[in-house]
């Protein structure tokens, strides 16, 4: 099962620390989040997290791509534009 999540950043006024730190701060978020049973199993599940933005957003959440959650995997799907929302 997949638990879709949408962060939707923009890279204006933002520097390539800001935007790494948010990633980071997002992944233990994810991390240290109770999820029920019934919307992301405890293990084998895998965490989709949308991302739109620019190259710098997506960059800097590529770090965190493939990042194991308590048993699950994180995946991290880069939108170049909102019309692209389906592959969430």
């Amino acid at each position: 099962m997949l638990l879709r999540l949408i962060v939707m950043l923009s890279v204006n006024a933002k520097t390539v620390e800001e935007q790494q730190l948010l990633s980071v701060l997002t992944l233990n978020l994810t991390r240290f989040t109770d999820w029920a049973e019934q919307v992301l199993p405890q293990t084998g599940a895998t965490l989709k997290l949308s991302v739109f933005g620019g190259n710098v957003v997506q960059e800097s959440f590529e770090q965190v791509d493939r990042s194991n959650i308590g048993g699950r995997r994180l995946e991290v799907v880069n939108l170049s534009r909102l019309r692209n929302i389906e592959q969430c």
